[in-house]
């Protein structure tokens, strides 16, 4: 999943945990709080992943440089995706 969708969909559970505050309904705001606190870990491991594996990136032009950060990774499967 796209970090910045992983965001957004924290920023909405933000919002409707302010929401549920504002009508008093805290037992729900605490529970939506936790799920936007979960998608910045989820966003955090995603961004961790996206550096470990370079190849997994949507930039063609350095995928050559990468593969020597990277050994374990076959550049031949890399050109089938």
């Amino acid at each position: 999943m796209a970090g910045w969708l992983i965001l957004l969909i924290g920023l909405v559970y933000v919002v409707v945990a302010l929401d549920l505050m504002a009508h008093g309904k805290v037992g729900l705001s605490i529970a939506f709080i936790g799920y936007a606190l979960g998608n910045v870990g989820l966003w955090i491991a995603q961004r961790e992943d996206e550096w470990r594996h370079p190849l997994a990136r949507d930039d063609d032009d350095e995928w050559e440089d990468d593969i020597e950060e990277c050994p374990q990774l076959d550049p031949l499967e890399y050109r089938k995706r």
